[in-house]
């Protein structure tokens, strides 16, 4: 981009985002055996590194969205990951597994979004003072069916909470089913890559959340299946035990109910080897000890107590019914004794060395030496001499404590406590995704402390990456919202637990919270008017300093006060807090495409819409000039009643800002008239696009014609209309309560037009459209609102005319002549088709949906 000439206007200099020029040895890595052998995993984190890598090493002041979205989407076209990388990933990530401190992480966030501020200065549109952070993910929103104006300004409010990071989880930009204006969509594309909107809006209808934007790694803990108990129980504290394997991948959790339940039957198991050590011990020695003990006495001391039935002995008597069913199953399942507490010692110790390798052999290689003929006399009687027995004795006795002991360590491991919770509690590892919903989420914790969160390693396997704490899925709000060109809830469908803490809106409010939100409200024709306002502030504050053209001054010795008084930042550059000026330029783009969409090029403005696109044109031009400029000046203009007309000729005439509209008016020009054959040929069309549900019961829409789409708009008008009130009809059958249907037909004034000041001299009438059920309630509605629209001032000045067709035609002609007395004439066609009613009036003189028709609209009443 040439910054330098002043020849060039500001239509021509349309910034080129900053790409990274480095990546291909970067890449090339990506594409070695040694990366693809990796575990998805790894893969994930190397990718994420690399990028996170770039960012750091890159000087500030950037701007780096576009080259992070270049970057996310050639892994995508490279197939370098087993899933596409979303920016919403790449955040996560960099939330969770990025290592970085709270302040590098807020300098990365800074250097993507080009503006890096001390985080109280996002007051301004985000409850973030003090430092307060919201638990959960962040939306910011569009409206449904946005228009330019919601969406330009709601995606730079996702770029300022990305920044500033309102949320603790991720940060959503919700642009319900994408953009439909497609001037404004191939500037995004132009600035940021084709795949911007795809990267980072998110277009469902309904703002939800899943375990993406809850899962935390505060109070995580892994540990290896391989830890002892004891080790586990003695370090957990209030954190969550996720079991891993040697992989790292997962096995299941370790809870404190898990602890208990599992010991249980642990202890049962532990006290019948008990009385089998005890018991064959003592009766050994009773045996070894009495004079006259044959052969068969000392083998029947220990035989006696390996052929005993283990639900026989004195311990197991003693287990509880529940307890003892349980350790049945687990001498069944785990141990692998077909018929549990009916087989016997002798079983079991073939079975603990079968399973554990315990070397009971050995005890059984002790007990025979017991009946070795050298310990008795001829007659098979034990000797008098009893000190070859004794340490016979004692190679049993070492025998069986070796082989508990391995036997205690092995059962005590994490991996066998899992197999006894799964397989004999029968209580599953339960685990979610990161896509799981809340209502999944809700439904699996029951009166589980959390639940696991993983992502898939490879078939079947899992890694942990965090939890979901039951305390926080059972808060009555899990996340929040930002509303941008709207406030109230109807107008998107998000989910009750999302609550809302910032608005920046200039339509009329209707919201209730828990919590008082940020408000950024104001008496002007666009949304982007509000936010540039702010958007000005901060970047003159922060942003390239221009004074170096200011006669008498020399910038290096220039002093704080002085700064200040040109509304320039003493701190700008301390601390690394800048305003990149390719961030600077490009959001200002947007303002300007956003303030002129929703005022239709200026000809429906306030005072301070003019004042803003002034600022705005005034700041690009110092910037692309490098020293304080002013791109048109309103000193010569009396400030008088003419002011806002006389002030928006004079934009609308100047050659920067026509040079910015006039591509744009003209490919809109076109593509409305391809839009209108869409529609009557049902193919996708942005023709009925523009609708709003209000008040309950109303759906209220505007198609915006140039003078050079009037032609085919009354080629199809009878087409269009049908398709119109058809839709209609499917809305109300659907939704009953939804009765009162409005439709404005508007012309709007082109380029040509406006650019040479010529007054607009269209011979034709714009139209309204109404339709409504044949009902008591929606003819009520329609009263209302004909009762109340013909006394604003607006329609005062007009002469309406009215036009009725369909079957119950000249009932609704007694109606409107009995409250529509402004209308100058009443046509009546009466045929079989649904009743339908059509105000025409002069072309151009009702264009504001917002202000000249929503006031009026009937309301329901609950």
């Amino acid at each position: 981009m040439n910054a330098s000439a002043e020849k060039n206007l500001l239509g021509e200099s349309v910034p080129q985002l900053t790409r990274f020029t480095d990546l291909d040895e970067l890449f090339l890595q990506f594409h070695t055996d040694s990366f693809r052998s990796l575990s998805r995993r790894k893969k994930f984190r190397a990718v994420n590194e690399g990028l996170i890598s770039k960012i750091q090493n890159y000087p500030s002041p950037c701007f780096l969205l576009a080259a992070l979205l270049e970057y996310l989407d050639r892994v995508d076209r490279e197939e370098i990951l087993d899933e596409p990388l979303s920016l919403k990933l790449f955040e996560f990530y960099l939330n969770h597994f990025s290592g970085l401190s709270m302040e590098e992480i807020q300098e990365i966030r800074g250097k993507i979004v080009g503006r890096f501020l001390p985080r109280d200065e996002y007051q301004v549109f985000f409850p973030v003072g003090m430092g307060k952070m919201f638990s959960g993910s962040h939306f910011v929103a569009a409206h449904l069916s946005p228009d330019v104006d919601t969406a330009v300004s709601s995606f730079w409010g996702w770029a300022d909470a990305f920044g500033c990071r309102v949320a603790e989880g991720i940060h959503q930009w919700s642009l319900p089913k994408g953009l439909s204006d497609g001037h404004i969509k191939l500037f995004f594309k132009k600035l940021f890559g084709e795949r911007v909107l795809e990267q980072v809006s998110r277009k469902l209808s309904t703002i939800t959340l899943t375990a993406l934007d809850l899962v935390t790694s505060k109070g995580f803990c892994k540990v290896g299946h391989s830890l002892h108990m004891d080790a586990v129980n003695s370090t957990r504290g209030d954190q969550a035990v996720i079991v891993v394997d040697e992989e790292g991948l997962y096995k299941g959790e370790w809870r404190s109910q898990d602890a208990e339940a599992v010991g249980h039957i642990l202890a049962a198991f532990s006290n019948c080897l008990r009385w089998f050590e005890s018991q064959s011990h003592s009766r050994m020695i009773r045996v070894l000890a009495k004079d006259g003990s044959t052969v068969d006495d000392v083998a029947r001391s220990y035989n006696g107590v390996l052929d005993t039935i283990i639900g026989e002995c004195g311990s197991a008597k003693e287990i509880p019914e529940q307890t003892r069913n349980y350790f049945c199953s687990y001498l069944e399942k785990i141990i692998g004794l077909e018929n549990g507490l009916k087989q016997t010692f002798r079983d079991l110790l073939i079975q603990l060395d079968e399973k554990f390798g315990s070397s009971f052999s050995r005890f059984f290689e002790a007990c025979a030496c017991l009946q070795a003929k050298e310990l008795f006399n001829e007659q098979g009687i034990l000797r008098a001499d009893r000190v070859q027995a004794t340490r016979c004795l004692e190679r049993v006795v070492q025998a069986v404590e070796t082989a508990l002991n391995t036997v205690r360590s092995k059962v005590e491991l994490l991996e066998h406590l899992l197999e006894i919770k799964e397989t004999v509690l029968e209580w599953p590892s339960i685990f979610v995704t990161l896509r799981s919903d809340v209502d999944e989420m809700r439904s699996k914790i029951g009166h589980h402390d959390h639940l696991t969160v993983v992502i898939p390693e490879r078939e079947g396997r899992w890694f942990p990456v965090g939890i979901v704490q039951a305390d926080d899925l059972r808060e009555n709000i899990l996340g929040t919202a930002s509303f941008r060109d709207f406030s109230n809830p109807e107008e998107t469908k998000m989910a009750s637990y999302v609550e809302v803490i910032s608005i920046v809106d200039h339509h009329k409010m209707r919201l209730q919270t828990a919590s008082a939100p940020t408000l950024l409200m104001g008496d002007a024709q666009s949304t982007n008017t509000l936010v540039a306002e702010q958007s000005l502030r901060m970047n003159r504050r922060y942003g390239q300093e221009l004074l170096s053209g200011i006669e008498g001054i020399d910038l290096p010795g220039i002093s704080d006060q002085i700064k200040k008084a040109f509304g320039l930042s003493a701190f700008a550059g301390e601390n690394g807090f800048f305003v990149d000026k390719e961030r600077e330029l490009t959001e200002y783009f947007f303002y300007l495409y956003g303030i002129l969409d929703d005022t239709d090029l200026l000809t429906k403005v306030s005072r301070r819409d003019l004042f803003v696109v002034k600022k705005l044109l005034d700041r690009m031009r110092s910037l692309l000039d490098g020293k304080p400029e002013e791109a048109v000046s309103f000193s010569d203009l009396p400030n008088d009643a003419t002011f806002v007309k006389r002030a928006s000729a004079k934009l609308l005439q100047n050659r920067d800002l026509h040079s910015i509209y006039a591509k744009v008016y003209q490919f809109r020009e076109k593509e409305m008239d391809k839009a209108l054959v869409a529609a009557i040929k049902k193919e996708p069309s942005t023709v009925f696009l523009d609708t709003k549900e209000q008040n309950g019961c109303c759906r209220v829409g505007q198609t915006k014609l140039f003078k050079s789409n009037i032609e085919t708009f009354y080629a199809h008008r009878a087409e269009l209309m049908k398709l119109w009130y058809e839709g209609a009809e499917e809305i109300n059958g659907s939704r009953p309560q939804v009765d009162f249907f409005v439709h404005m037909i508007s012309t709007v004034a082109g380029e040509g037009e406006v650019f040479h000041g010529k007054e607009s001299e269209w011979d034709h009438q714009d139209e309204i459209w109404i339709w409504t059920p044949e009902t008591g309630v929606a003819e009520q509605h329609l009263v209302g609102f004909l009762n109340s629209f013909q006394r604003s001032a607006s329609v005062q000045k007009l002469d309406i005319d009215v036009e009725i067709s369909g079957k119950t035609a000249t009932a609704r002609e007694q109606l409107f002549k009995q409250n529509f007395s402004r209308a100058r004439s009443i046509q009546v066609y009466e045929d079989a088709s649904p009743t339908f009613c059509v105000l025409k009036y002069k072309a151009g003189a009702l264009n504001s949906r917002k202000s000249q028709v929503s006031p009026y609209l009937p309301k329901l009443v609950p």
